[in-house]
């Protein structure tokens, strides 16, 4: 009995110190950026190619929905040598703009577009509305690499506190 006794006694903090569900770790460094989700995210990366092959993207995304928001980031580099000397030539802007009419679509409506430098990387601040739903989103143009950090959803939630340090979090990596 005493054995049973000191065993259950042992073994009895273990089983309370340990947390059914362990926390993630939502803060996610990339090689290119650094950004806090609220929660653990999934992930997708790929290389797409262009033009009949003749010009390699690499694409990756992390997503995460939580409490009715979609937090994403994603960055879009040109890879090969060719590409990447030929799209150094193009102005930022035209990327820029290129990622935000596509966020647009057909039926959203731009309610803000405002450009940004954060560490002399140029960039927009867009709100994007489109029905009952708003997208929020901070895109940066650095060194042949579009990046995009986003959170849609409903109005109320997405111009909340938590969506508000999701994008104010991002930040690229020198």
């Amino acid at each position: 009995m005493r054995y049973v006794l000191l065993c259950l006694l042992l073994i009895a903090p273990l089983s309370f110190a340990r947390d059914p569900k362990p926390k993630p770790n939502p803060v996610t460094v990339v090689s290119r950026y650094s950004v806090v989700f609220p929660d653990s995210t999934s992930s997708k990366h790929k290389v797409l190619s262009l033009d009949n092959g003749s010009t390699r993207m690499d694409y990756c995304t992390q997503r995460v929905d939580f409490d009715d928001i979609e937090y994403l980031t994603t960055y879009t580099a040109f890879v090969d040598s060719g590409s990447a000397a030929a799209y150094s030539k193009i102005k930022p802007a035209v990327f820029l703009n290129g990622a935000r009419d596509s966020m647009r679509g057909k039926d959203g409506v731009i309610s803000l577009d405002e450009e940004i430098v954060v560490d002399e990387v140029p960039g927009r601040n867009l709100t994007i509305e489109a029905g009952k739903n708003v997208v929020r989103a901070k895109l940066f143009y650095k060194d042949q690499t579009l990046y995009q950090v986003m959170v849609a959803g409903p109005k109320d939630k997405v111009n909340g506190s938590e969506a508000t340090k999701f994008l104010n979090s991002f930040t690229l990596k020198q």
